[in-house]
């Protein structure tokens, strides 16, 4: 693979136009998405692949069970229809009759059932990649002629043993009847795809809907052949309405229906002729791509990161709708009872963001503050609900590892599969290949079933395809602490080489280590909104001072938030828990560098004599910066009867600015806990130092030249 320097990276990606994320309206979306469909063309495949291996994997016949089916029921209805009830004397060639319309039939419910639940089946894929929706529907397609063909190939056999030769006109009209039945039933199934989101029994139904309908529907064969049937015998079938027998030219005397024209009434949301030419206007003059202006990139320039924006969000907010009727059912009793069946809920409100080429930004905040959602607004995978979301060139997202995995498929298999879904074509995994399954270090395993791996395998292979997509722009949620120590370094390493190709990485995590050590930016959020945009070591701060004030509020809502864990030994506690700077006084600040004492009181009723004291200063993450007990320190301590302290003294705290807590435990020399305090002091440290981490160190840093060097 070539390798392309980050200044080169950073000028290619400022050529590309800004592609706003979302779908337009009218004939120019609908253009798109079908370009966006075609782009994904090798994923359809796959997906379409990964149905019919794992439906006949493992099993004795493989794809010949397909066959069984369609052959058994062809016998069925040669020997018990057409022999035993005498059909082939009325309608000579009844059974194949029959067995066409069957194998129509077959096409159109398999697209219209599988294609309905298809997008909720996948909502795993849906909810963390973005990608066309349709291919989900359009690979049941892809299966149902799989097993169409099948049929149809059994259907021309069948015909050729029973000496029962279509006429010339049948592969004129035949192909022409299939097309329109295929594009019937994926337009079915997309509405009804959609529709089953919100109402998940939709799929249920539509299964009744389809079984009545087989079996309601009547058989239509021609005037002749109806005038030679046997008094009283009229079969009746399973098919949509068929063409007259093939030996008779005259046309069907029996049609379905009164020959009354249906019409679909509006729906509540169909939009009406006047807006929708309102919305098909609005989707022409809508700007979807914005081109750099001219002379932007002049020859010879030399282009930073802060030139290029390659994420521009404007006014983005976005709006969930919590819904408790999950179902038809819930549905109409709602209605019927006039009870409000959803609230909404505003997950991000009015964010303005500009994220420069080649720099690595880290969302933080505390759970539900929007991280998530913020990236898949970037990502694609959700829409903002207001606003506008733009981004330049090529967009990978690592939300969930392994997304599209099946259990049933081979390591091998399922590193084409996920890398088609993450954007690579068939032809760059096959040159990555070698590459992804040396990262994972599950050689041997390659080939074996993915739901025979370990979860530390499962996760290995799936972070390895995923660092080896090629995007100008990394989205990554909670995806870098996986596997055992070593290969998390490794991932670490794959990162830091992303940063040096000048690629564009947007981080979420928790870890504020991480943030600090990855991230050149933090953008902290609470509620949905930004509340700080600035330099990673300042973000952690305002983001640990959120917790802070968090735990402080929910202490005084509730006084029993930090309560005693009471032990057997109930009668012995520790008291309080005391900060004291160099004078002895308490402190809420210190500075680095600076001295600072901590004194533990214990009381106790009773006389104890087997006990330890413990205690620990740890971050608001929860991180321990250290911890120690009278045991480990060989220091002993007297029978505990009223009170006792326990003062440490740090000559130096040389740890870097935020806050940090103390917790102290009152314990037994078995480790038992007597009492414990969770977070029973604080202080803050204040310090000048330029860093990320945990200790101040402060080194003296000069550059010089290396040993032998004549520069």
């Amino acid at each position: 693979m070539m390798t392309v320097s980050a200044q080169d990276r950073i000028e290619a990606v400022a050529r590309e136009p800004f592609t706003t994320t979302g779908r337009a309206r009218g004939w120019s979306g609908a253009w798109r998405s079908v370009v966006d469909i075609w782009g994904h063309r090798e994923l359809l495949d796959l997906l379409v692949r990964r149905e019919l291996k794992s439906r006949y994997k493992d099993s004795a016949l493989g794809f010949l069970w397909s066959m069984i089916r369609p052959l058994t029921m062809l016998f069925v209805y040669y020997v018990a229809i057409g022999k035993v009830l005498n059909g082939e004397r009325s309608i000579p060639g009844f059974a194949v009759f029959v067995f066409t319309g069957l194998t129509a039939w077959g096409l159109f419910s398999e697209i219209v059932a599988g294609g309905t639940g298809s997008i909720v089946g996948n909502s795993g894929l849906v909810k963390k990649i973005y990608l066309p929706r349709e291919v989900f529907p359009l690979s049941v397609v892809g299966s149902a002629l799989f097993n169409f063909a099948i049929q149809l190939s059994i259907l021309v056999a069948a015909t050729l043993v029973l000496r029962q030769p279509p006429r010339p006109e049948v592969f004129t009209y035949f192909p022409v009847a299939t097309a329109l039945l295929l594009v019937l039933g994926l337009a079915l199934a997309l509405m009804l795809a959609a529709a089953n989101v919100f109402l998940r029994d939709m799929q249920y139904l539509v299964e009744v809907v389809l079984m009545v309908a087989m079996w309601a529907s009547p058989i239509v064969y021609s005037s002749a052949a109806g005038r030679r049937q046997a008094p009283g015998r009229h079969p009746q079938g399973p098919l949509p309405v068929q063409p007259g027998h093939p030996g008779d030219p005259r046309l069907p005397a029996l049609v379905l229906g009164r020959g009354r024209r249906q019409h679909l009434p509006r729906g509540p949301h169909d939009p009406t002729p006047d807006r929708a030419r309102h919305l098909r206007r609005a989707a022409r003059h809508r700007p979807a791509r914005v081109r750099p202006r001219r002379g932007q990139l002049r020859a010879g320039a030399v282009m930073t990161t802060q030139d290029v924006s390659v994420i521009r969000v404007r006014g983005a907010s976005k709006q969930f709708r919590i819904r408790k009727d999950k179902s038809l059912k819930d549905r109409v009793v709602g209605l019927m009872r006039e009870k409000r069946t959803s609230e909404e809920f505003w997950a991000l409100r009015d964010i303005d963001l500009d994220i420069e080429a080649g720099t690595t930004v880290g969302l933080v905040g505390h759970n539900g503050s929007g991280k998530s959602t913020l990236l898949k607004l970037v990502g694609g995978i959700l829409q903002p609900t207001t606003g506008m979301v733009q981004h330049r060139g090529r967009i990978a997202a690592l939300l969930e590892l392994g997304a599209g995995f099946h259990p049933d498929l081979t390591g091998r298999e399922n590193v084409y599969l996920n890398a088609s879904i993450l954007g690579l074509s068939k032809q760059q995994t096959d040159a990555y290949f070698d590459a992804i399954v040396d990262f994972s270090g599950i050689e041997r395993f390659i080939d074996a079933q993915v739901k025979f791996y370990s979860s530390g395998m499962y996760v290995r292979l799936a972070f390895a395809v995923a660092v080896h997509v090629d995007p100008e722009i990394l989205l990554v949620d909670e995806v870098l602490a996986v596997g055992d120590e070593p290969f998390q370094r490794k991932c670490m390493d794959r990162i830091h080489q992303f940063q040096a190709e000048g690629r564009t990485i947007v981080l979420v995590s928790h870890s504020a280590e991480q943030v600090g050590e990855l991230c050149h930016r933090a953008v902290v959020l609470d509620g949905g909104r930004i509340v700080f945009d600035g330099a990673a070591e300042r973000g952690i701060q305002v983001l640990r001072e959120g917790y802070e004030t968090a735990r402080v509020l929910a202490e005084a809502a509730a006084a029993n938030a930090t309560a005693a864990i009471t032990r057997p030994a109930d009668h012995a506690t520790v008291e309080r828990v005391e900060v004291l700077g160099a004078d002895g006084s308490p402190v809420d600040t210190v500075a680095s560098g600076d001295p600072l004492d901590v004194v533990i009181t214990y009381r106790s009723s009773t006389a104890l004599t087997q006990w330890r004291g413990a205690m620990t200063i740890d971050t608001p993450l929860a991180q321990v910066v250290y911890g120690t007990n009278t045991e480990l320190s060989g220091i002993a301590v007297p029978t505990l009867l009223g009170e006792c302290q326990l003062r440490l003294s740090f000559p130096r705290v040389d740890l870097m600015a935020g806050t940090y807590h103390v917790t102290a435990a009152l314990q037994a020399l078995d480790g038992t806990s007597i009492d414990w305090k969770g977070q029973a002091a604080s202080f803050t440290v204040t310090s000048t130092t330029t860093g990320v981490g945990i200790a101040d160190l402060r080194p003296t840093i000069e550059a010089v030249p290396a040993t032998g060097s004549h520069l």
